[in-house]
């Protein structure tokens, strides 16, 4: 069948919710590559799942700069699960690794980063289409100077609503 470009795909969309075991090689993009990397923050791999498209930075180099490496990118797997059904706390404290599906290129641009520094994975909305153009690097000079931090930060957005309000859910 054929996708209209610019729509979104959710993962239910190619995949069987119910499909446990798919080899990581069908989950792979035409065109891209399965690959591996290992972010900074462990913890971020129990709230990442396969499906899910993330940012990747890489806090580089003797400067300690934050760079953008890739955006809006797919997970093909957390750890060794491909299918998001990993709920066991021993499954998920065992994932130490993502996968995802980048071109040839920008595997070896993640091996390199890998190599000289750390990576940061940031989840997306899936609906979430934007790319950043040429983002700049950020210093560690914007943690100290006002101003250069003042001109990173967006103004976050107001919600008529109010607070946000969470209710127990019962079962």
């Amino acid at each position: 069948s054929t996708i209209p470009i610019q729509q979104s795909l959710v993962w239910n969309d190619v995949m069987a919710v119910k499909d446990d075991n798919r080899a990581l090689s069908t989950l792979v993009q035409p065109g891209n590559r399965a690959t591996p990397i290992r972010v900074q923050i462990s913890d971020v791999l129990t709230l990442v799942h396969p499906g899910d498209f993330i940012d990747i930075l890489c806090v580089c180099g003797e400067t300690k700069e934050s760079t953008v490496l890739l955006q809006r990118v797919l997970v093909l797997a957390t750890g060794m699960d491909t299918s998001g059904a990993a709920t066991t706390k021993e499954s998920t404290q065992r994932a130490t690794v993502l996968t995802v599906s980048a071109s040839l290129q920008e595997s070896q641009l993640l091996a390199v980063a890998m190599e000289k520094g750390k990576l940061n994975a940031i989840v997306r909305n899936p609906t979430d289409q934007r790319i950043t153009e040429s983002p700049a690097d950020v210093t560690p000079a914007a943690l100290t100077d006002s101003t250069r931090r003042q001109a990173i930060q967006t103004p976050r957005r107001k919600t008529n609503s109010g607070p946000i309000e969470l209710k127990e859910v019962r079962r």
